[in-house]
């Protein structure tokens, strides 16, 4: 609380000696309450802009200590002063869509991820697959159609994306056709007409309805 106009020197002794110390223990407990967790506090708070605190301190956090509460602290106050940057927003969103599995978190991180130049498809694929858990299937499905202009069919990664759009298209077609709607697709995205059941309509390929993979 008190530093007497030292706040850069105290940062950069406690980020010194942080390094240093620095072990590789797994942190057990759920509290944020870590000793790397409180260094790297205290570094943000006498230093809040000192951007390599939270480009290290949050993956280490996250991977090598598993403090994974402490990690969100840091990734959150770290993004609330660079909310743009792409280290940190490529980070911060991994660990919460998949170490934390906080989608509400994740999710406005994929979307700016979006935004850069030649992101990995990966980001794209599982941003879509936060868009279909929202509702957007509409949105989901026009963002794999866009990749797979870019893809093609013959590629690994076309045949997945190829995947991806059946189902969802799949299950926007059904979901018309069982509301009875007069405006919906007859035909799946192989062009094969939908089969009329006794507990309502069915695509003629097995297919699971695209959310993140581990969510239920």
């Amino acid at each position: 609380h008190f530093n007497l106009g030292l706040k850069r020197f105290f940062s950069s002794t406690l980020w010194v000696s942080t390094i240093l110390e620095s072990d590789i223990d797994h942190y057990k407990n759920k509290d944020a309450n870590s000793w790397m967790f409180l260094r790297f506090n205290s570094i943000s708070k006498l230093e809040p802009r000192f951007y390599e605190n939270y480009a290290f301190g949050g993956p280490y956090l996250s991977i090598v200590k598993d403090d994974l509460e402490g990690a969100s602290l840091i990734y959150k106050k770290g993004l609330s002063f660079y909310p743009n940057d792409f280290n940190l927003l490529k980070n911060a969103s991994f660990h919460f869509y998949f170490e934390v599995k906080d989608l509400s978190s994740a999710y406005p991180l994929f979307k700016r991820m979006k935004l850069f130049p030649n992101i990995s498809p990966n980001y794209l694929t599982t941003l879509s697959r936060l868009e279909a858990n929202l509702g957007n299937l509409e949105e989901a499905y026009a963002m794999l159609s866009e990749m797979q202009m870019k893809h093609s069919q013959d590629t690994l990664l076309g045949k997945k994306i190829y995947e991806f759009r059946y189902s969802l298209k799949a299950e926007i077609d059904l979901n018309c056709l069982d509301k009875k709607s007069t405006t919906c697709s007859l035909t799946d995205l192989d062009n094969n007409p939908y089969l009329r059941t006794l507990s309502g309509f069915k695509a003629i390929k097995n297919w699971i309805p695209y959310r993140p993979k581990w969510y239920k």
